[in-house]
């Protein structure tokens, strides 16, 4: 059975369906987008996201150009044949690397540099031992700071998608459940960032079983929808916090589906990237933890990062594991 799900991998220049999988991603797509509740909700989010990179004409321009885009191919109908026709021309206007040389130099250095240091800012205080495992590695940024800083890492990921020179940092490669066994050694902790929620559901159990053997603590990072979880902290919301916490579920789902979809799909345009929008609430995520062999022992909430493109509301999960660790 496959590692990480394989529903929602399509290509842009392809106008027909790929399988039955790809219906089902883009439909939900393509429902995000005639939920108005949800696409003001996210063009929101990411406007002040994009803030922190340009001058307000240019972020406006072209927040309010592709939302355009996006809600009119959908406005009389659901039509997969339309979104995916304006996926296509923003790849060539918008978010072409060679016609939007300012937007990708800034993404380049977030990706890169920014987003890195900030993840690492929030895990390493959770980290025991030396021994690290970066589940779900992508690029490589976050592993080169922890072997910047005299850690023991180990990247993992179902392809080798990593930027960085590797040489000093192992990379093993999953295909299967099987293979976190087979392959990954004993470590002290393992760092799962916004990794979670592209596993497919009925793989996610023995994975994190998996997992609960090999190490005796993991940190997650995870988009979450349910702000309430924490509202009886004496935690300040910000605007944003507060108007997510107007939306009705639905609009919720369909905003972090949409959110997660833009990042990906839209901006970066990794058509291959599997997307079942397998998003949770924190208390699903901890019951589906404590089945799997962990112990809950933080729950933190991180809000919108501070310096993102496209990040949504999310919050920090620690656990130990029962196989190291008294219950």
């Amino acid at each position: 059975m496959p590692f990480i799900s394989t529903t929602g991998s399509f290509e842009f220049g392809n106008v027909g369906l790929q399988d039955s999988s790809d219906v089902v991603i883009l439909e939900k797509i393509c429902k995000a987008l005639r939920d108005s509740h949800a696409t003001d909700f996210v063009k929101k989010v990411f406007i002040c996201h994009y803030k922190n990179f340009f001058d307000k004409n240019y972020t406006e321009r072209i927040l309010n150009d592709t939302f355009s885009q996006f809600i009119s191919s959908q406005e009389s109908e659901i039509s997969i044949t339309k979104l995916r026709n304006v996926l296509i021309d923003l790849s060539k206007s918008v978010y072409s690397t060679k016609k939007n040389k300012r937007f990708f130099k800034s993404y380049q250095a977030y990706k890169s540099t920014i987003k890195p240091n900030y993840y690492y800012s929030i895990v390493s205080e959770d980290i025991i031992g030396n021994k690290i495992l970066d589940f779900g590695s992508g690029n490589g940024y976050l592993s080169k700071i922890f072997q910047v800083n005299k850690y023991s890492i180990i990247n993992t990921d179902i392809l080798d998608y990593s930027k960085v020179n590797s040489k000093l940092i192992p990379f093993i490669k999953l295909a299967d459940v099987s293979d976190i066994r087979k392959k990954i050694p004993k470590v002290d902790t393992i760092v799962v960032i916004t990794v979670l929620h592209h596993i497919n559901r009925s793989q996610l159990d023995p994975i994190l079983k998996e997992l609960s053997q090999l190490t005796k603590r993991i940190i997650v990072i995870e988009d979450i929808i349910n702000p309430e979880f924490f509202r009886n902290q004496s935690v300040k919301q910000s605007a944003l916090v507060n108007e997510l916490l107007l939306l009705s579920t639905e609009s919720r789902n369909h905003a972090i589906n949409l959110t997660d979809f833009y990042g990906n799909v839209v901006a970066q345009k990794l058509t291959s990237m599997k997307l079942p929008f397998e998003f949770k609430t924190l208390n699903n995520w901890c019951e589906i933890f404590e089945k799997n062999g962990f112990i809950v022992r933080n729950l933190k909430e991180l809000g919108f990062p501070k310096t993102s493109f496209h990040g949504f509301y999310q919050a920090k999960i620690v656990c130990d594991s029962k196989h190291f660790f008294a219950v």
